[in-house]
């Protein structure tokens, strides 16, 4: 199957995030490339480029440093890391080396991938996800087919203050990601300020999620299934 180019034009003033509406099916892996495309400001030598990404459990993985083409363009094929999720956010960076000191070159640019559904969820969890086809069978029964993220906005008043710390509580039937299945804060946003926010969380017995934050901020919380289980 030839593989689907999304092209993205790289230029010194690009406002970011950037959001590609669909990336293609979840699950369908080796279907779609990004194609970065930089403006001629990029057009030095020594530049080095590269992408950083969540996977599924959460965790920041980076790419290997991505060559230019004969026609100045760096590909990315989509891995399978990123495909297997409904949404990812990744971002594209420039680089150089000053002796031995690596210099940004621009700020990095997020770019926000969503997918489709896949019809078969099961597509999701292809050969090498480490997840069993049992665990597979129970993970489907306790979240419900097709659920793998839920998202929440919060404002200051969804925040309760207790022990010097601001709590927000999303209750298992609320966010509905199941029981068994592990999961991560995988984002926590201030929009009012543009930033992201490092929260602490921890999960209940009875499944609900509790984050803790210094600031009672406005955003939005994002959680996703980890690919690790909770015994």
């Amino acid at each position: 199957m030839l593989m689907r180019d999304i092209e993205i034009e790289i230029s010194d003033g690009l406002q970011s995030p950037i959001t590609v509406e669909n990336a293609g099916f979840a699950g369908e892996h080796n279907a779609a490339c990004l194609v970065f495309i930089p403006d001629e400001s990029f057009n030095t030598t020594g530049l080095k480029f590269y992408v950083e990404y969540q996977n599924r459990s959460g965790r920041t993985v980076r790419s290997h440093y991505l060559e230019e083409d004969i026609f100045g363009k760096i590909r990315f094929p989509i891995p399978s890391e990123i495909s297997s999720q409904l949404l990812c956010e990744c971002t594209f960076n420039i680089v150089e080396f000053d002796g031995y000191e690596l210099v940004k070159k621009a700020k990095p640019i997020k770019i926000i991938l969503k997918f489709v559904p896949s019809p078969d969820a099961a597509a999701i969890y292809g050969e090498g996800s480490g997840v069993a086809f049992e665990e597979l069978i129970e993970l489907l029964g306790s979240i419900g087919k097709g659920i793998f993220r839920y998202e929440k906005a919060v404002n200051p008043s969804s925040w309760t203050f207790r022990d010097n710390i601001y709590r927000c509580t999303t209750p298992a039937s609320e966010h509905k990601l199941g029981e068994k299945a592990a999961l991560v804060l995988s984002e926590a946003a201030d929009e009012e300020g543009y930033k992201g926010v490092t929260c602490a969380y921890y999960r209940e017995a009875d499944g609900d999620v509790v984050v803790l934050s210094h600031v009672p901020f406005e955003g939005r919380l994002v959680f996703s299934l980890s690919e690790d289980r909770i015994h």
